[in-house]
C-alpha cells in the first residue's frame, strides 16, 4: 500500500470512528487494596475481576 493510499483511507476512517465511541464511563470499577479490581459486565451488571475481561 503506497503512503497516499493510507493517508486517503485513514482520512476517511477517522470521522467513522467517532460515531462508534468506546464509552468506558458506563463501568462500574470496585477497588479494595490488595485485591484485583472488578468491574460490571454488560447489561447484567455481574462483577467480575479484570482477570474475566480478557
Amino acid at each position: 500500500m503506497k503512503r497516499r493510499d493510507f493517508i486517503k483511507t485513514t482520512a476517511v476512517i477517522a470521522p467513522a470512528m467517532s460515531l462508534f465511541p468506546a464509552d468506558l464511563s458506563l463501568i462500574t470499577r470496585e477497588s479494595v487494596e490488595g485485591k484485583l479490581e472488578k468491574r460490571s459486565l454488560g447489561k447484567t451488571g455481574e462483577m467480575l475481576s479484570v482477570l474475566g475481561f480478557g
